[in-house]
């Protein structure tokens, strides 16, 4: 089924941006993803603990378990690397396998966290002309998250000079999201949805910006599928980041007015640099996969300025 195709990209890309000798450590673990497609794969390290049980129920016989083992550290992971992939290196108890962190796992977060709030609520302030409404990705925390979201901000206010209004899409973001977005409005979108009723209902003559990364990305084609056309009227441009989506056009809303950032080491967008130009398909400068869009938010922030009014 897709959303276990999604599940095993999302965390094998998440693995693959790691550094070295921590994807070793984790190599046994991830051969128990067999059993999310159906086999029996014998992993040895715990499944992510974002997936709750019950979704995984039936998929499989993999022996990796969940909370399963203890781990110490005294360095936090970037909250969009699932809780257990580093099992025993951060400060929770996830994992199968126990050991200590160093001092060197700093240095692993602030390598993929951009500069910025990881929670904005903009439509609560006075309006601006143009009102970015962001959705972060899978157990990202706040509501901006921490790779893409902050970053963003940070840049589309400078290009604009301030004039623009920011609001994180409150949403769980949990793996079990991503079986609910696909093909249909989930919780997410819905919320999306709501936040751009929002603010078209209090400031009618803001420019919309909707953007998302990884599973926020796929509540940004849901959302635009979903508006009336008055309402879709008033979104100037679509962003995403690292979307399991990319390659499809943006509904109800020109294709010059999409773009699509996908890493050519991101097995989450599959299709990446070799999307076509009408669908927004856009290179990214991410050196780390799926972890390493902050890298482009300048760029989105640019084409941002060349779309919208101010």
């Amino acid at each position: 089924m897709q959303y276990q195709q999604l599940l095993i990209a999302y965390l094998s890309a998440t693995a693959a941006a790691l550094p070295s000798g921590l994807k070793d450590r984790q190599s046994s673990g991830i051969s128990g993803l067999g059993g999310l497609s159906g086999g029996t794969g014998t992993g040895t390290d715990s499944i992510p603990s974002s997936i709750p049980t019950g979704l995984l129920g039936g998929l499989g016989s993999g022996s990796g378990s969940l909370g399963s083992g203890t781990g110490t550290g005294t360095d936090s992971i970037p909250s969009s690397i699932p809780t257990g992939l580093l099992g025993g290196l951060g400060s929770g108890s996830l994992g199968s396998s126990s050991s200590s962190s160093s001092s060197g796992l700093g240095s692993l977060t602030s390598s993929f966290v951009s500069g910025g709030s990881s929670t904005e609520n903009g439509l609560s302030d006075a309006c601006q002309k143009v009102t970015l409404i962001f959705a972060r990705g899978t157990s990202e925390l706040g509501n901006m998250g921490s790779i893409v979201g902050p970053g963003l901000s940070t840049d589309l206010k400078s290009a604009l000079n301030n004039n623009v209004a920011v609001q994180g899409v409150d949403y769980a973001a949990d793996a079990a999201g991503i079986a609910e977005e696909i093909g249909s409005a989930g919780p997410g979108t819905k919320a999306m949805i709501k936040d751009v009723q929002t603010a078209l209902s209090k400031c009618p003559d803001t420019q919309i910006v909707l953007s998302g990364y990884s599973q926020g990305a796929m509540l940004v084609h849901n959302t635009m599928s979903s508006l009336t056309s008055t309402q879709a009227a008033s979104v100037k441009v679509a962003l995403t980041f690292g979307d399991p989506f990319v390659g499809e056009s943006i509904k109800n809303l020109p294709s010059g007015s999409f773009k699509s950032f996908c890493a050519t080491d991101d097995s989450v967008c599959l299709t990446g640099a070799s999307s076509s130009p009408s669908s927004g398909g856009t290179t990214s400068a991410s050196t780390s996969g799926h972890l390493g869009y902050g890298a482009d938010t300048e760029t989105a922030a640019t084409f941002v300025k060349g779309k919208v009014s101010v």
